[in-house]
């Protein structure tokens, strides 16, 4: 005899209940958004690491040649200097720093594409151009005065 207390299992001719995924499919999903989720962390955590470089080893060396012009700044390029300065002083909390951000920062866009791949993607790909912009900033704003230099040697 069968006891009335056990459930019955849904055989392969009967439908699963609405709701549940095959644990094939969940599994690949799960996959899915693992594989996103570490890609774009470790692509933000090279562009990162990128424009903390930028910071520490291209703007010192542009500082010193404007200041052996004695050239007046634009405010733009003070800001790079103020940001280059800090991250020279504070080197040993950069990487704690970056650490913190990326904690916050991937298991959120993992939950945003689990929840939904327009949202994963679209925070994948704004917190892949900001640092980016950063990036083109410093350089912009470095090479402005630099630019200024040559224009006034060429004259």
């Amino acid at each position: 005899m069968i006891d009335p207390s056990i459930q019955k299992l849904p055989t392969s001719s009967e439908p699963a209940p609405v709701g549940s995924l095959p644990s094939d499919a969940s599994s690949k999903s799960f996959q899915g958004v693992l594989r996103f989720t570490l890609v774009f962390g470790i692509l933000h955590a090279v562009l990162w690491c990128v424009c903390i470089g930028l910071l520490l080893l291209y703007v010192p060396p542009a500082l010193r040649l404007s200041r052996d012009y004695n050239m007046t700044l634009p405010r733009m390029t003070l800001f790079v200097i103020d940001l280059s300065r800090f991250a020279n002083d504070y080197f040993q909390l950069l990487p704690l720093l970056l650490a913190f951000w990326l904690l916050f920062e991937v298991p959120l866009l993992g939950i945003l594409r689990h929840q939904s791949r327009g949202r994963g993607w679209a925070w994948g790909i704004l917190h892949t151009l900001l640092p980016l912009v950063a990036a083109a900033f410093i350089i912009y704003a470095v090479q402005l005065p630099l630019l200024k230099i040559n224009e006034s040697l060429s004259r």
